[in-house]
């Protein structure tokens, strides 16, 4: 796609915010998201190029319809989080003993401080801490400079056993509707997996920040939402079918993909590109006809 700035300054293609760039075998700590983590999964190179040498890849349009399913669904979960009961599809899967996990003690991030929201110099509590985007749940990895976070749309608890289970949202509009059996043969979806993954792992290091003794379940969930455009017309409206889609973490593999990350970033040397990557790809071919 063409991604053009409308406004302020002309684009240069270098990241002007410093902080944002990681010095390879730099001492002082640097936060690394799960998007940028799935980055460097998939295009090592591309990942480089941008946490290290500052480029500035072309962005992407914000999927705002997506994130509005997010914010109501945050709304339903929250109603039933107030109220300590399962949401109405929970009930439906006769899995009335998951409810949205409650903690409003005071967020402290990986130094033990308080999280101050910036508007209201109020501190986060636990639960919108770890949903917010800018914070999330935070987790240093090992005993290195790297502070690995992201911003979770929910956790709900088993009233049984106690594990806290993550959860997220996803939208969608597919004509064909979504089942257990189906969901995962979207190759994409791989990083769908990936993220729940991620997240049951920082989870796992917040006894020590936020005193959460809490144990972390290997069932997690997809609460998917998906218009099929069966309505005879908008009139205003678009209908979604509702479901739930289990998925079993699996996250072992997790510490030695991120040790490869940590490596790639403290190397001098640019590694090579997935050879499926498009950006790499367009980027060949016009480096062979512009003479910059």
């Amino acid at each position: 796609m063409i991604d053009i700035k409308h406004k302020g300054s002309i684009p240069t293609g270098i990241n002007s915010k410093k902080h944002l760039i990681y010095k390879p075998n730099q001492k002082d700590d640097f936060p690394i998201s799960r998007s940028k983590f799935e980055d460097f999964r998939k295009c090592p190179k591309c990942f480089y190029l941008i946490l290290v040498r500052g480029f500035m890849s072309p962005g992407c349009p914000q999927m705002t319809l997506n994130s509005l399913t997010d914010t109501l669904l945050k709304k339903e979960f929250d109603l039933c989080r107030k109220k300590g009961v399962p949401h109405r599809l929970l009930k439906k899967r006769k899995l009335n003993h998951i409810i949205p996990y409650k903690n409003y003690n005071l967020a402290k991030d990986v130094y033990g401080k308080l999280i101050i929201h910036t508007k209201t110099k109020e501190p986060y509590k636990v639960i919108d801490a770890w949903r917010q985007n800018f914070h999330g749940i935070r987790r240093r990895f090992k005993k290195t400079n790297i502070i690995l976070y992201g911003a979770v749309d929910d956790i709900w608890i088993d009233t049984k056993t106690k594990e806290l289970i993550v959860a997220d949202y996803k939208s969608s509009a597919k004509k064909e509707e979504l089942t257990q059996e189906t969901y995962f043969d979207d190759e994409y979806k791989e990083s769908y997996k990936v993220q729940l993954d991620f997240y049951a792992y920082l989870l796992k290091g917040q006894k020590e920040i936020n005193d959460i003794d809490n144990d972390i379940s290997k069932d997690a969930y997809f609460y998917t939402v998906n218009a099929r455009g069966r309505e005879k017309s908008f009139d205003s409206q678009i209908l979604f079918d509702e479901k739930l889609i289990h998925y079993t973490i699996n996250n072992d593999y997790l510490e030695d993909e991120i040790e490869k990350m940590i490596d790639t970033i403290n190397s001098s040397k640019i590694p090579k590109s997935n050879e499926r990557c498009k950006n790499c790809a367009y980027a060949f071919v016009r480096s062979k006809i512009e003479d910059f």
